[in-house]
């Protein structure tokens, strides 16, 4: 949706669609978006992809990035996909959990940052 904006970081539904239905992801989107998730408290796949695309600020050099790296794990024989799975296991229940947990206190901070 915001691909093309360096200077923002926006997450929208299409992250949080995978996160609930416990799923690994890679994010086409701005730069910067597995930091805003890992900041949120959510877990990434570093241990299984290069997440350095997440870092790249041209938009057509993050986007070739992005598609390579879909295409490396579209290619895995299905085994090396099922191990992928497996080895995102935690991961994927850490952040549903996540997910579903209140957000009552992130509320709360940002009324205090605002001095409401």
């Amino acid at each position: 949706t915001h691909f093309g904006q360096p200077h923002t970081t926006f997450l929208t539904e299409k992250t949080f669609k995978p996160i609930l239905n416990l799923q690994p992801f890679i994010i086409i989107g701005c730069p910067e978006s597995l930091s805003l998730l890992k900041f949120l408290g959510y877990k990434t796949f570093g241990h299984i992809i290069n997440e350095n695309y997440d870092i790249i600020k041209d938009t057509n050099s993050r986007m070739s990035k992005c598609i390579k790296l879909c295409l490396s794990v579209a290619d895995l024989p299905l085994e090396q996909q099922q191990k992928v799975i497996e080895m995102s296991a935690g991961q994927v229940r850490h952040n549903q959990r996540r997910f579903l947990s209140s957000k009552q206190d992130r509320i709360l901070t940002l009324l205090e940052k605002l001095e409401y």
